[in-house]
Order: C-alpha cells, then structure tokens, then sequence
C-alpha cells in the first residue's frame, strides 16, 4: 500500500528544500519548518482553514505561490514584509526572481509579489 502526501506535506517539502531562514543566527540556512508551522500549513491546505500567517512561514507561503508549487493558486493572506521574502528565497529561488524596489518577479509564470491591482 502506497501512501500519497496531502497537499499540505507536498507544500511544507517544497518550503523546506527551496526557502532558507531570512533573517537571526540561521538567517541563509535551510529551512527546517516546526511542527507548528507544520500544522498550519496542514490546515490551511489540507483542511482549507483559514489561518493567520505572518513573519517568515508568510514569507515561505508568498515564495510558494509567487514560483512555486502553488503558483495556480490565490496568494494567501499574509502579513509579511517584502524583505522576508526576498530573505527567504534560497539561491534556487532567486535564479528565476527579480527583485525591484518592493516587487519580486517571477518572469517565466508573470507573477509578482504584492500582486499588481491589474493582475
């Protein structure tokens, strides 16, 4: 019997193999999420929960949906700053980002992050 990863799971891997800690003693190593965080990516994803996201893992959300896994989707609500993502994508990330003043672009999907009021 295989077991198939939930929407949820697939998204923290995805945080914790491109997203790296953007700022304190960790800031530029890899992203090891905590099971908090854990759970309310599960919720959120998984249980389609609305929850509060801010600081880092709201980062790693906006990362995930700007030129990740979840680009298809909504961004999700997050409190953040446009540092903490641009902190937070790893060197991966930053090969398909631009950054320019408070917009991050990812070309190849034409996304950017804060959304544009034509987007």
């Amino acid at each position: 019997m295989t077991s198939r990863k939930t929407r949820g799971r697939c998204n923290a891997d995805w945080i914790e193999r491109y997203c790296v800690r953007p700022a304190g003693p960790e800031r530029g190593k890899p992203v090891m999420l905590t099971l908090g965080e854990i759970e309310l990516i599960r919720r959120a994803y998984d249980e389609n929960e609305t929850v509060t996201v801010e600081a880092e893992l709201g980062a790693f959300l906006v990362l995930l949906h700007l030129c990740g896994i979840e680009h298809h989707s909504e961004f999700p609500l997050v409190k953040t700053n446009i540092f903490s993502v641009w902190g937070s994508a790893g060197d991966h990330l930053k090969s398909v980002l631009t950054r320019d003043g408070e917009i991050i672009r990812c070309q190849e999907l034409g996304l950017q992050y804060p959304r544009s009021e034509a987007a």
